[in-house]
């Protein structure tokens, strides 16, 4: 089994999730330590606030300079993004930038609005167009928008859970419904700054899932490895170093 943090924000000067190399260091070895052997990299990106060329750019600058200080104690790092969810998203120049590198793996965060007709379009466009969508946290949205959560899953998205939710008996029992209808294909720690007593719940996440967490980890590990290849570089990773 190989245990992979599907959701964390430890690139360093992009968003509010890491605000420099020190942090990110520190940040990557709370993540060795606690077992973790693949961090998925998932800086938020905003389409009325970003461009995905622009935003490639300073991904791009920020792992040249994680590579530039070759930090040891670390887990092997995918890089991706967590896109918010907009009506047409599916149009927009250099989406496939944004999935996890090397895949079509797209994580996906919810407005917190009820979902419009268009917002659920979007989603049959980019399940239509080849993407794998991967609803990020959705456990934020059980308690005011779980029939929205449940129409996307049921036109063939995936869902990720973070790990702090199924500390609470409120959210814990719908997560496992989501878990048993195999809905759930991915648990993330949702990682900010270096929070040692966040990141204690994803350790405890066996603990928590018993038998569900072996076959949630190694689906995460298949959308990571069996995707299809869309940059040689991916190779990269399959060799343990990180993506370029």
């Amino acid at each position: 089994m190989t245990v992979v943090d599907f959701h964390s924000h430890i690139l360093p000067n992009i968003d509010h999730g890491c605000k420099s190399i020190d942090e990110c260091a520190a940040q990557l070895a709370l993540m060795k330590s606690a077992g973790t052997q693949i961090a998925v990299a998932t800086p938020h990106f905003y389409p009325h606030v970003h461009k995905a060329d622009t935003f490639s750019e300073r991904v791009n600058a920020s792992v040249r300079l994680l590579r530039s200080s070759e930090i040891k104690n670390a887990p092997q790092l995918a890089i991706g993004a967590e896109v918010l969810l907009c009506e047409n998203l599916d149009t927009m120049d250099g989406l496939s930038e944004l999935c996890i590198r090397g895949t079509r793996v797209l994580l996906l965060e919810l407005p917190t609005e009820k979902l419009r007709d268009g917002h659920f379009d979007t989603v049959e466009m980019l399940l239509a167009n080849g993407y794998t969508v991967v609803l990020a946290h959705i456990d934020r949205y059980i308690k005011n928008h779980g029939n929205d959560i449940q129409e996307l899953l049921g036109m063939g998205a995936l869902a990720q859970v973070n790990a702090q939710a199924l500390s609470s008996h409120k959210t814990s029992k719908k997560i496992k419904e989501y878990v048993r209808s195999n809905h759930v294909c991915a648990l993330g720690s949702d990682l900010h700054g270096v929070d040692k007593a966040l990141y204690r719940y994803f350790t405890k996440l066996p603990k928590r899932l018993g038998a569900d967490y072996g076959a949630i980890m190694d689906r995460a590990a298949r959308l990571l490895y069996d995707a299809v290849l869309v940059d040689t570089e991916y190779y990269d990773y399959l060799e343990g170093n990180f993506l370029s």
